[in-house]
This record gives structure tokens, C-alpha cells and sequence, in this order.
């Protein structure tokens, strides 16, 4: 019943392999290279932690956005329309991210470095459904600019 209605809802996940979140898992690994390797290039030419640090997010962020847009999503929403809706997604996945460090570290008192992978679970999650059911998703149609609603 349950698998009929998420198929229902165009879910994907009952048919493995999932390509889609196979492509979204492997933009993250490039990601998170680039990101890294912006970062440490920038710190051996001198820049400080916090720049090099930001400027390795955004240049990863934005490989992510076009990637996982084109390929990933394969998605003809706009870029007025997806870029904002990535960026939100993309901050809620940071604040569960953090969240959930925070709690495994000082609430459960998991060691600092396994308590930073705890975040990796649920920035994946929102990051990929929040990807696939809200940046790049199909806006709705709506009803008063519907061609079919007007009269010939």
C-alpha cells in the first residue's frame, strides 16, 4: 500500500539501483574534493582559514547547484526558480547537519570526530529529497495564468 502510493507520488526509491540518488551521492563526493582542494590551494597561497574556508563552500556549493541541476535532477527549472530553492535547502541540510553533531557530541557524548559524521546522514537526506521535491521540481501550474482556464 505504501509503496504504491509513494510510486503513486513519483518515488523512485523501490527501483534499485536508484540512479538519481547514486548521481546526487557521487556530485557530493566530487564536491566535497573540490571544495577541499579550493581550500587547501587558497591556504598554501596564504589566505587565511575563514576565507579559504568560504570561498571552498561557495565554489562547491555552486559545482553542486549546476551538477546535480543538469545531471543529477536532469531539471528545466529556471535558475530564478531553483537557485533560491537549492540555497534554502541547502541551509535547512546545514542547521540538521550541525543539529545533529551538536547532539551526538555534547547530549550523547560521542567522540568529536564520529559526531561529525553523524551530520552527514541527515544533510544528505534533506539535501537530496529537498533537491529532488522542492529546488528542482516543476513549479505548480498555476490556475490564473493557465492557458486552458482562459477563453478562446
Amino acid at each position: 500500500m505504501i509503496k504504491s502510493v509513494l510510486h503513486a507520488m513519483n518515488f523512485e526509491l523501490f527501483r534499485f539501483p536508484n540512479i538519481q540518488i547514486m548521481r546526487y551521492a557521487l556530485v557530493g563526493v566530487a564536491n566535497t574534493v573540490i571544495g577541499y582542494g579550493v581550500i587547501f590551494v587558497l591556504q598554501a597561497s596564504g589566505f587565511g582559514v575563514v576565507s579559504a574556508n568560504a570561498t571552498g563552500y561557495a565554489v562547491g556549493l555552486m559545482f553542486s547547484f549546476f551538477v546535480n541541476r543538469c545531471w543529477s535532477f536532469q531539471s528545466n527549472v529556471s535558475l530564478q526558480h531553483s537557485m533560491p530553492r537549492f540555497l534554502i535547502v541547502t541551509a535547512f541540510a546545514y542547521l540538521a547537519n550541525i543539529s545533529t553533531v551538536l547532539l551526538f557530541i555534547y547530549w550523547i557524548g560521542v567522540d568529536p570526530y564520529l559526531g561529525q559524521l553523524s551530520g552527514a546522514v541527515p544533510y544528505f537526506l534533506i539535501g537530496y529529497f529537498g533537491s529532488k521535491l522542492f529546488a528542482f521540481a516543476e513549479p505548480p501550474i498555476s490556475l490564473s495564468n493557465s492557458s486552458e482556464l482562459s477563453n478562446p
